[in-house]
């Protein structure tokens, strides 16, 4: 049940239906990642760096397409004010939820960067993912999560609709979100 967008020939779409996937072209064309230098994208920047800021046993991991920009210091303070206000409004334990993001900003465009999200996720170890998009999980998004399926197929995912802007008041916007987080946090906890 892959929603990864892609053609394959119909000889490769059969291996693809019977599990087979060593023989498959890797996710990384559609998701602008190339291996780094070092083997590990978390030993390289900015990932090493943001893997300083995750908790020591986060149960979930948020993300979005400009969490990058936020992380490096570079993004919208009012992106940040809305998390607070939803963990604050979850009642969430400090440390429960992480922030890790799957694309970064090169140029003016964001580009996926599927491996060392996956990567990432295999470290931090959480029980679920939410990713919050500008709309429906389509195109940009869409590799992303095919590839963190076919990797980590144990992980909860959420995905939830946030507008591209977010002003400094988003009390409505929150308490929506945070409704949408919480029963999904039902299904996780039991």
């Amino acid at each position: 049940m892959d929603d990864a967008p892609f053609a394959l020939s119909p000889d490769l779409f059969v291996l693809r239906q019977a599990g087979i996937r060593q023989l498959l072209p890797a996710f990384n064309a559609q998701c602008g990642s190339s291996a780094p230098a070092s083997k590990s994208w978390l030993a390289s920047e900015p990932w090493a760096t943001f893997l300083t800021k995750i908790p020591a046993a986060p149960s979930m991991v948020w993300t979005y397409r400009e969490l990058g920009e936020d992380l490096a210091g570079r993004g919208n303070p009012a992106r940040g004010a809305l998390w607070r206000e939803i963990i604050r409004d979850l009642h969430l334990p400090r440390g429960y939820v992480a922030f890790w993001p799957y694309s970064l900003l090169e140029g003016n465009e964001y580009l996926l960067k599927c491996d060392a999200f996956v990567e990432g996720l295999s470290r931090i170890g959480p029980k679920a993912l939410v990713v919050f998009d500008a709309g429906p999980v389509e195109g940009f998004a869409s590799a992303m999560l095919g590839h963190v399926r076919d990797a980590l197929p144990w992980l909860r995912i959420l995905t939830v609709q946030v507008p591209s802007s977010v002003t400094g008041d988003d009390t409505q916007l929150a308490g929506e979100i945070a409704g949408s987080v919480r029963l999904f946090l039902q299904t996780i906890t039991g």
